[in-house]
């Protein structure tokens, strides 16, 4: 079904009755009128719906990602609190075996390193998570805002072909008139 361009509405005519315009006729016409009006109406406040939702879930997945890098940085914060903490233990470790003998201070010394490698290996891991998290959540909202960009365009070449349409009615109803 086409809609009215404004041309159309503007050069509608109705017939003369007896008093006037024929009344049924009239109220046909701004039936048909308003039918196409509300049609219009209610697409465009969908249309405003989906925009509107698009815009939540980008605002949304910002939040996430910002909550996902102060993670990130807690993260790194806990990796070198642990490995400090790691190094005082294994320094603590090796005083206690020059106390004791020889072979504990070996023991001892290669229980720290155990400890610290462990701990470094931890941290790393720790990292990697996090960043493959962040990662994943990154081309998440890129995916979004890829989406939103196409949604954007598409919205725009329909107001534009809606557009073009208007203007190839308005000339079709011009020429018409010329002859």
């Amino acid at each position: 079904m086409s809609y009215l361009t404004p041309m159309e509405i503007q050069a509608k005519g109705f017939d003369k009755a007896i008093r006037g315009y024929d009344t049924k006729q009239v109220d046909a016409w701004m039936l048909k009128i308003k039918d196409n009006y509300e049609k219009i109406y209610v697409e465009n406040h969908e249309l405003k719906e989906q925009l509107s939702q698009s815009q939540e879930s980008i605002v949304h997945y910002r939040d996430l990602e910002d909550a996902l890098q102060r993670t990130l940085v807690m993260a790194q914060k806990s990796a070198e609190d642990m490995k400090k903490n790691a190094e005082r233990e294994a320094k603590i470790l090796l005083e206690q075996a020059e106390f004791s003998a020889r072979t504990m201070t070996q023991q001892a010394e290669a229980e720290s390193e155990r400890i610290v490698k462990e701990a470094s290996h931890r941290a790393e891991e720790m990292l990697k998570l996090a960043e493959t998290r962040v990662e994943a959540i990154l081309l998440e909202y890129r995916q979004l805002e890829k989406q939103a960009k196409v949604f954007r365009a598409k919205f725009r070449a329909l107001l534009e072909a809606q557009m073009e349409l208007m203007e190839g009615k308005v000339q079709a109803v011009e020429e018409e008139s010329v002859s």
